[in-house]
């Protein structure tokens, strides 16, 4: 999903803007994507080809380029609305908003770094900064499946049902052992279990 949503929303800039959008747009950049270009240009070299600048950055960053956008390095807001969503990558999610797909790959980045350190996921994924006070929401993994199936068919409506007919994982989700370990942290009153 990682590499397909990276391809799909370079292949979206890159068609407005030119392929070396990251250099073209960097201005519209707020300090932190500025900051994860200029780090991607710094490994590859100046004047790498596009694809392999593109490969360095993370995964983070194509959830940032979705979202609202910070603080400029010059102290003014940086809108991703209007610099990329509206003229670029609101066409290659049809029938989309800007902030449902944020939500989904932010969604699926925190689920990722969890994954990726090794750290449980079996009692739900944490959703940071999220929930109310002194309430933690942590979503299922059957949740967060969908998430990355719903973000997988919103890029690529093909590999979206080739995605679909893989169900090894809801057989593992649905275990009776698993289903227990979710209603453990259901219980649990400093937790809200989207399910």
């Amino acid at each position: 999903m990682e590499v397909a949503l990276r391809e799909h929303l370079h292949r979206s800039l890159a068609a407005k803007f030119g392929p070396r959008w990251f250099e073209n747009q960097r201005d519209a950049f707020d300090e932190d994507l500025l900051g994860q270009v200029e780090t991607a240009i710094a490994r590859v070299g100046v004047g790498a080809q596009p694809g392999q600048v593109v490969a360095q950055l993370m995964l983070g960053t194509w959830v940032a380029v979705s979202g609202r956008g910070g603080r400029k390095s010059d102290g003014t807001k940086a809108s991703y609305s209007e610099s990329f969503w509206e003229p670029a990558l609101g066409v290659a999610f049809p029938g989309r908003t800007r902030r449902e797909v944020h939500r989904l790959a932010l969604r699926l980045n925190w689920a990722r770094n969890r994954i990726n350190h090794c750290e449980p996921i079996v009692f739900g994924f944490p959703q940071p900064g999220v929930g109310s006070e002194g309430r933690q929401l942590r979503r299922s993994p059957a949740l967060i499946l969908e998430d990355a199936r719903t973000l997988t068919t919103a890029v690529s409506p093909e590999l979206g049902r080739w995605v679909r007919r893989w169900d090894a994982v809801d057989t593992l989700l649905e275990d009776e052992r698993a289903q227990a370990a979710l209603d453990h942290i259901a219980t649990d009153r400093h937790v809200t279990l989207e399910r």
